[in-house]
């Protein structure tokens, strides 16, 4: 699977999976996730019609977000892990 590298050009994207549902905490933000890209190499992908976000550095990877957008199914989980 090939996943995209977080850019500014990518704000757009991303907000409009961030703003389907209303979250009040500030990891789902843009600015917030855009922040942590000198730590981190910050990858992207809409599977399934949900934006998954990856975070990746020398001792792993890990999604930053649950997968945003429509409901989850067990097969998205299963494409994603």
């Amino acid at each position: 699977m090939t996943l995209n590298e977080l850019t500014l050009k990518d704000k757009k994207i991303f907000l409009r999976y961030l703003n389907l549902t209303r979250h009040e905490l500030c990891v789902f933000s843009f600015e917030n996730i855009y922040i942590w890209k000198p730590l981190f190499d910050i990858r992207w992908k809409v599977i399934q019609g949900r934006l998954c976000v990856f975070f990746k550095d020398n001792i792993g990877c890990f999604m930053y977000l649950p997968p945003l957008g429509v409901p989850v199914s067990a097969q998205h989980i299963d494409e994603v892990f």
